[in-house]
């Protein structure tokens, strides 16, 4: 009898879980065939999610919604710095010259534009994602500043992939320059394997679109002021930002 007492406690236990676990289905089940006929079953989604991976024109769509609209996403800033980040500098500063030669090897850029030191390389890593919908993408914000010899330079980097989506460089007078605008604007848009279309041609500007997602990109070269030039690829924002709005024009400033 004492043995059969031990055990009614364990037992019981046992039965409230198991009621617990079941009965709500069973219940529900119950109800449905009262109400409906059958068994009603809906699949647990949230409609928000994104459905797929984004391709690199969608996630260079969602840099152009950001900086008209930043109101309408939720930012995450990391310092990227050989002070605040020392561990990721070496593979970051191995990463920019890889893509930098890339970019020579395409037309884009020449050997003379280049930074000679990355040591002093610094920016951030900045992940966007939509209220909206939740779509979302991670870009590095990275600038080379040779006060000395070499030229000043912004980069973005696409975090996925690691190629380059916008770039500002500042070159001395000494670079030698042939291509045009157009020529640069359509070298930088190829390597990318995004289909595009020149909308504006011209050497020292240019405008490409991505017809996949409407978006612009802007190509500016200048070479006349006695002392240096520049090169501009640049995505343009989806509508004309707020004055406090324009965070990839921001960020280039920051890197100048």
């Amino acid at each position: 009898m004492k043995k059969c007492k031990n055990w009614l406690l364990p037992i019981f236990t046992c039965l409230v879980v198991l009621c617990a676990a079941l009965l709500p289905q069973r219940l529900s089940e119950l109800r449905d065939r009262a109400l409906l006929g059958a068994v009603h079953t809906e699949e647990l989604t949230d409609n928000r999610l994104p459905a797929r991976p984004l391709s690199l024109a969608e996630r260079i769509e969602l840099l152009s919604l950001w900086s008209s609209k930043p109101e309408n996403f939720t930012v995450v800033t990391q310092e990227l710095s050989p002070k605040m980040t020392p561990e990721e500098m070496p593979a970051l500063q191995t990463q920019v010259w890889e893509e930098l030669k890339s970019l020579v090897e395409a037309g884009v850029l020449s050997e003379e534009m280049l930074p000679e030191d990355l040591s002093i390389l610094s920016g951030e890593r900045t992940s966007v994602r939509l209220s909206e919908d939740l779509r979302g993408t991670t870009v590095l914000h990275l600038k080379v500043v040779d006060k000395w010899k070499g030229p000043d330079l912004s980069i973005i980097l696409d975090a996925d992939t690691g190629y380059a989506i916008a770039l500002r460089v500042f070159f001395p007078i000494s670079v030698p320059l042939s291509a045009t605008a157009t020529d640069i604007g359509k070298a930088f848009m190829d390597r990318l394997g995004i289909e595009n279309q020149v909308q504006t041609p011209g050497a020292d500007h240019a405008v490409i679109l991505l017809p996949e997602t409407k978006v612009l990109y802007d190509i500016d070269l200048d070479y006349s002021d006695g002392e240096g030039g520049y090169c501009f690829l640049t995505i343009q924002p989806d509508d004309p930002p707020s004055p406090a709005a324009d965070n990839l024009a921001e960020t280039y400033d920051a890197a100048g």
